[in-house]
């Protein structure tokens, strides 16, 4: 998959993970992670870049993208 993002919020693993984990509850953590990414959305970013974390808990040890229009920003590697 190839995916492209033109302008891009970039957050790092770390501070991802606080947001999410932070909070102390979960659904709490969630509800604190939207508000970044519709923040990001609101500021006319086209997605989000989650650096990497690799001292951080599995879920932000690799890179993360997040499209907010995956059917344009996405395309197989076979459809050329």
């Amino acid at each position: 998959m190839k995916a492209t993002l033109k302008n891009p919020y970039v957050i790092n693993g770390a501070e991802a993970e606080k947001k999410i984990f932070g909070v102390g509850d979960f659904r709490g953590g969630g509800d604190e992670f939207a508000k970044v990414i519709q923040a990001a959305k609101d500021a006319g970013h086209d997605g989000v870049i989650i650096k990497a974390n690799p001292r951080g808990a599995l879920e932000f040890r690799a890179e993360q993208y997040l499209m907010f229009d995956p059917k344009m920003q996405a395309k197989s590697v076979f459809d050329r």
